[in-house]
C-alpha cells in the first residue's frame, strides 16, 4: 500500500488555498466573523513549532485571499 508523509502541512499550496477557499466562502454569509485561539501556555514553553507555522501559515492564507481581491481585517489569537 502506497504510504505518503507529509511532515509539515503549513505551507502547502493545496492546503493554503483550501483554508481560503473555505474562509471566503464564510465570510460572505457574516458581517463580522468571530474567532478563536489556543492559549499561549500550549507551546511557549514546550518549544514547539505551532506558534511559527500559524503564523506563516495565516500570513499565506490572507496573501491568497488578498490576491483574490478578498479583504479581511484579521487578528491571530492564540
Amino acid at each position: 500500500m502506497p504510504v505518503s508523509i507529509i511532515r509539515s502541512w503549513h505551507q502547502r499550496e493545496g492546503y493554503i488555498k483550501s483554508v481560503a477557499d473555505l474562509i471566503q466562502k464564510e465570510l460572505e454569509k457574516f458581517s463580522n466573523p468571530d474567532a478563536h485561539g489556543v492559549p499561549v501556555s500550549y507551546f511557549e514553553n514546550a518549544g514547539d513549532p505551532y506558534k511559527d507555522q500559524m503564523e506563516e501559515c495565516i500570513y499565506l492564507i490572507m496573501q491568497d485571499l488578498k490576491n483574490r481581491g478578498v479583504g479581511n481585517d484579521h487578528t491571530l489569537a492564540y
